[in-house]
């Protein structure tokens, strides 16, 4: 997606520019023109105003009257960003989106979604990570769409269009046995290995939380880790056992030889997978997301046999 510096070079633009790296040399590197033409348009511009802007020193620095400038333009071409932004993404044919995913959703069903889109959009950009920090981003206006698991506490103006429900499963590491007969807490308990946690930033984090007071459930406190990557990787070499949503096991047939897989004991909160977005407009590229989610979730089947 442009910018205005990218779409606008003039005398204003290549001052910001080199205001910013506090060099010509690496301001022509940037927009991709000559030293001397950055050095031209600064010497134009400091003429046309009737003031220096740079102090000609090493290193380069602004003059106080540059540093005003700077500011009062700043100001300006993030409100032109924002205009252009806004102008790209109201494209009611074929807009452009910023998408944010899971990271084991964007692992697995990343490129597909762009594929599934791709007819109805005219650029399509992926960004993953914690559902807290996506839903940051999207307060913020730096996304368009999330698929998310917090489906509560957001501002008004948001629409949210719920994908499928989900309860906790656990993962726990075959080079260690089991009890005998059927497992429940206490059993996992005694085999010593401890609950790895999900990072305090996730949504999980308050089910983790509420297990280990309502089950006495020891946390192991080396990690806080927030990639399922990362946890089965701690889970497989008997670091722990945890607790995992079957979205997070599909296409992951490798951990059948090293993971038991398996429902908790006891019934914990179920998560809710939704598409949340902020302009109506929006809205029948959420539910094609959605649909599309929906179907290669719900065919999905999950290690020793736990189908979801």
């Amino acid at each position: 997606m442009m910018s205005s510096q990218q779409i606008f070079t003039t005398p204003i633009t290549i001052f910001l520019v080199a205001s910013e790296f506090k060099s010509f040399r690496r301001a022509a590197a940037r927009l991709n023109v000559t030293p001397s033409t950055v050095s031209r348009a600064i010497k134009y511009l400091e003429e046309e105003l009737g003031i220096e802007l740079f102090a000609r020193q090493r290193p380069m620095a602004l003059t106080e009257e540059g540093s005003r400038l700077r500011k009062v333009l700043m100001q300006s071409q993030q409100s032109i960003d924002a205009t252009i932004h806004d102008l790209q993404t109201h494209n009611y044919l074929k807009p452009n989106v910023a998408i944010g995913l899971p990271e084991s959703i964007n692992l697995r069903d990343g490129r597909a979604l762009i594929e599934h889109l791709r007819p109805i959009c005219s650029h399509i950009l992926l960004s993953s990570g914690l559902s807290t920090v996506l839903k940051e981003w999207m307060i913020a206006h730096q996304l368009d769409l999330v698929v998310t698991t917090i489906d509560h506490d957001w501002p008004e103006g948001f629409f949210r269009i719920p994908i499928l429900t989900e309860r906790p499963l656990i993962v726990f590491p075959k080079k260690h046995v089991l009890p005998q007969g059927p497992v429940t807490w206490n059993s996992i308990r005694l085999t010593g290995l401890p609950l790895i946690g999900y990072s305090r930033c996730s949504a999980f984090e308050q089910v983790i939380s509420a297990l280990m007071q309502a089950e006495n459930i020891p946390l192991e406190p080396l990690w806080d880790v927030d990639s399922s990557t990362v946890l089965f990787g701690l889970v497989e070499a008997g670091r722990g056992w945890a607790l995992t949503y079957p979205s997070s096991l599909r296409k992951r047939d490798e951990l059948k030889k090293t993971l038991h897989i398996f429902e908790p004991p006891s019934v914990l909160p179920e998560r809710q997978l939704s598409v949340v977005f902020r302009k109506e407009h929006l809205r029948t590229i959420a539910e094609m997301i959605a649909r599309f989610l929906n179907e290669v979730i719900e065919s999905g089947e999950v290690s020793d046999g736990i189908n979801f």
